[in-house]
């Protein structure tokens, strides 16, 4: 009987211990702190973000990630934001409106953490993005070049969130529609500024 009571008690003990275990399994963050928890991060292979910042400027900034290694990610960015300008020529408002399709290529080496887990990292990511004029006839072209450093956090849902902050170098160009092709107007602009990302999404 003594040692039924025992079995039993020590059953019961595990059981809690394991609901306990499954419940602060659940409610953190992807890591690496137990075996479980890294079985599963190198079950997912790829997430889609969408950075909540470049809303306000009318912009759909959404990055593609496919990790490559334990402990890199290639990413490919996705922009495509409208935008209006208002203008003032000879006492009279002027409304020009334009479409910005980009794309480009960028890395992200974990430090901390695998790749499609949680952990702090560096990005390196290019992109370029065209802006069509609806109503002149001027477009624009214009190339960033970011580093940014980071951290992510994945949730076993899936659910993501990265935020990072860095530095942007960009240059611009204007070019005219002409007959038959497209003419620079001026000359390149080349600015260097802060940046900073708030994205969520998913990892799967």
């Amino acid at each position: 009987m003594k040692k039924f009571l025992f079995t039993s008690l020590m059953t019961l003990l595990g059981t809690q211990a394991l609901q306990a275990k499954t419940t602060e399994y659940f409610d953190r963050p992807v890591g690496e702190s137990t075996i479980v928890e890294t079985r599963i991060v190198k079950d997912r292979s790829m997430s889609f973000t969408l950075d909540v910042l470049q809303l306000a400027k009318l912009t759909l900034a959404g990055e593609y990630a496919l990790r490559l290694s334990e402990n890199v990610a290639l990413l490919v960015p996705v922009q495509i934001g409208g935008q209006l300008h208002q203008t003032r020529v000879n006492n009279l408002d002027n409304t020009n409106y334009s479409l910005a399709l980009g794309t480009g290529l960028g890395a992200r080496f974990y430090l901390t953490g695998a790749a499609m887990g949680s952990g702090f990292y560096l990005q390196p990511i290019a992109t370029v993005a065209w802006n069509r004029a609806l109503s002149t006839e001027v477009d624009s072209l214009k190339v960033n070049a970011d580093l940014l450093a980071g951290y992510s956090w994945v949730w076993h849902t899936g659910f993501t969130m990265n935020i990072a902050a860095g530095l942007d170098y960009q240059f611009a160009t204007l070019l005219e529609k002409g007959s038959d092709k497209l003419v620079q107007v001026g000359d390149m602009e080349h600015t260097l500024h802060p940046t900073m990302s708030l994205a969520f999404g998913y990892t799967w």
